[in-house]
């Protein structure tokens, strides 16, 4: 393993969080390392984004996000903000979604912040709580920010203001469980 890289962010096994429902959300490694080319380690790094598609666990309330969106060259990235203006995230969503047979479906939004334990600003909670208003998705949608060090992610539900902050779940390299 690479001892530069924390080992939460190494993307050899699975990434997963406590939800407040008592299930578990798992980042797959895939998508770890789909995450982690965006990592804005030096100083003129722009924010990047997506979104985060994966699927529900059948007769549980875990859910797996398999896979991320890249962003596209034409969408305005700086140093301190990322706008999601391309429409290769929604047609890669309709392909994926047909490939699947309906299983991999959106599951929310990501993004990079040049912290090493991100938190969400004021624009990000504002365009959190109007993607809970307006966009469609079965129970919750989940708001990943990729740090320098660390992954946080949010969880909330459809009309309610009330994003709850997920806790990592820490088990030993070698004895996790995939999902």
């Amino acid at each position: 393993m690479n001892d530069s890289v924390p080992v939460f962010l190494q993307h050899d096994f699975p990434v997963q969080f406590r939800r407040e429902s008592g299930g578990r959300l798992q980042i797959n490694p895939e998508a770890v390392k789909q995450l982690n080319i965006h990592k804005q380690i030096s100083p003129d790094s722009t924010e990047a984004g997506g979104i985060l598609l994966g699927r529900y666990v059948k007769e549980s309330t875990d859910i797996v996000i398999d896979s991320v969106t890249q962003p596209s060259v034409s969408e305005n990235r700086t140093r301190n903000g990322y706008y999601r203006t391309s429409s290769h995230h929604q047609a890669f969503l309709n392909d994926s979604w047909k490939r699947s047979n309906g299983v991999l479906t959106y599951l929310g939004d990501w993004h990079t912040h040049p912290q090493r334990k991100p938190i969400p600003s004021v624009t990000d909670m504002d365009n959190w709580n109007n993607r809970l208003e307006k966009d469609y998705f079965t129970e919750s949608l989940f708001f990943l920010i990729l740090g320098t060090q660390e992954i946080s992610i949010w969880e909330g539900k459809k009309n309610c203001n009330d994003l709850q902050e997920l806790r990592r779940i820490l088990w030993p390299a070698k004895k996790y469980h995939l999902l």
